[in-house]
């Protein structure tokens, strides 16, 4: 999954990590991609739901498909640890420790679906930005306009972290969310 400013999301469910998935796809590594991958998980949080990929977009549905491409049979605490790169997925699957059964060559850049796009070369800047001095900002009004949840919003996030440097430098924050 994607690691947003430096630190990696730890998911705590399977039913947390299924509903950030489509959130976090590579757009650029999903390029060309139809593909449907179904999941039956079993042990403390069974799961049965398939992940439809197509027009680098990424779905996720509970159930069965009727003709999915690739089917992977595993412990849901296995496949949570893989997605948290607690464990190699390529080392359990060598061990035999899940099973992925139709077209397995998904599986060979699956993670790759989730990990961040490449940064983009900066553009030169054409404008001279104001600085201020230190300790002249006082007041600070921070709207967070982001549409989803704090659980899962990258607005959020960074708002979280700026707030936080501006309290360090000495700033009185308001907070509003918009949402």
């Amino acid at each position: 999954m994607q690691k947003v400013g430096g630190e990696q999301i730890i998911f705590k469910s399977i039913k947390d990590l299924f509903s950030a998935m489509p959130f976090g796809l590579n757009k650029a590594n999903a390029k060309d991609l139809t593909t449907v991958v179904q999941f039956f998980l079993t042990g403390d949080e069974p799961t049965t739901g398939y992940f439809v990929f197509e027009n680098q977009k990424c779905a996720y549905t509970e159930g069965v498909h009727p003709n999915p491409k690739t089917t992977i049979k595993c412990g849901s605490k296995l496949w949570l640890q893989i997605s948290n790169n607690e464990v190699s997925g390529d080392k359990a699957l060598i061990n035999n420790e899940y099973q992925v059964e139709g077209d397995a060559s998904i599986m060979l850049k699956f993670a790759s679906l989730f990990e961040p796009p490449k940064p983009v070369k900066k553009k030169e800047n054409k404008f001279e930005y104001k600085t201020f001095a230190p300790n002249k900002i006082k007041n600070i009004v921070v709207f967070d306009g982001g549409p989803r949840t704090s659980k899962f919003s990258k607005t959020t996030f960074m708002v979280n972290h700026f707030i936080d440097g501006a309290k360090q430098a000495g700033a009185n924050i308001e907070y509003i969310i918009c949402c």
